[in-house]
């Protein structure tokens, strides 16, 4: 499941490392168009589900997966999401889509179920310490300065991208992904510089204000030598530099 902007662009490399492959006997297939997903997210979400299905959902994990029939409609159903809470995404064909929502609306009604945005969402995931592609995930930012080695097997056979890891990591990795605080009253947002004393160590790559700790949070992009924890660096919301310290993920438990 790819970032829904970048579809197009994942095909076409995609597309491209097949070429380049000797795997003459596979062919790709753009099937986007014919799947939606919902996520389903919420201390009460296995609940509203269970009430729509027959899946053992007390069995699925976290991060697996299953095929099953919702009220009705067989899709995927995925224990994951962007929240930090628990709760399922849901694949199924396009189609179907609204028709599943409004049942799913109708089954959490009494358990006060409402439909959220990604405004929401982001701030979700910023309090969990989540990264998000476009943010902490880009073209330019590696796997090991975005803090996810613990998903980049390095010891695994060979793939795409592999030697410049493993030259990165041997290198050592020129930044990374911290996690800070506000200490002073402002709002971090994406892009705006990191200092340490007088030396600009780094840039926010998220920020906003915590609703549940009602402070300003960030991730951020920082020198190795700025990111231990406690570290207090500045800085600069709206031409003023202001106070901050690293703190490890996730802000909220």
């Amino acid at each position: 499941c790819v970032n829904a902007a970048n579809i197009d662009k994942d095909f076409a490399w995609m597309q491209q490392v097949l070429a380049e492959s000797a795997l003459g006997d596979v062919t790709l297939i753009n099937r986007s168009d014919e799947f939606a997903q919902i996520a389903l997210q919420g201390p009460k979400a296995e609940t509203i589900l269970t009430s729509l299905t027959d899946v053992a959902l007390a069995d699925l994990v976290y991060y697996h997966f299953c095929e099953g029939v919702v009220a009705g409609v067989e899709m995927i159903v995925s224990r994951t999401g962007y929240t930090g809470e628990d709760g399922f995404e849901l694949y199924l064909p396009a189609a179907g889509a609204g028709a599943i929502w409004q049942k799913l609306m109708t089954a959490g009604q009494p358990h006060g179920l409402q439909p959220i945005g990604l405004g929401a969402r982001d701030t979700l995931r910023l309090e969990k310490g989540y990264a998000l592609y476009g943010h902490e995930l880009t073209d330019e930012i590696s796997p090991l300065e975005a803090g996810l080695a613990w998903i980049t097997k390095l010891d695994k056979n060979d793939f795409v991208g592999k030697a410049a890891l493993v030259a990165q990591k041997a290198a050592g990795v020129p930044r990374r992904r911290v996690g800070l605080i506000m200490l002073e009253r402002g709002i971090p947002r994406e892009g705006y510089p990191v200092f340490q004393g007088d030396i600009e160590v780094g840039v926010v790559t998220s920020g906003t204000m915590s609703p549940s700790l009602k402070v300003g949070i960030a991730l951020a992009l920082v020198a190795p030598e700025a990111a231990a924890a406690d570290t207090e660096l500045e800085i600069v919301v709206r031409n003023r530099r202001m106070k901050a310290k690293v703190a490890r993920p996730p802000f909220v438990e």
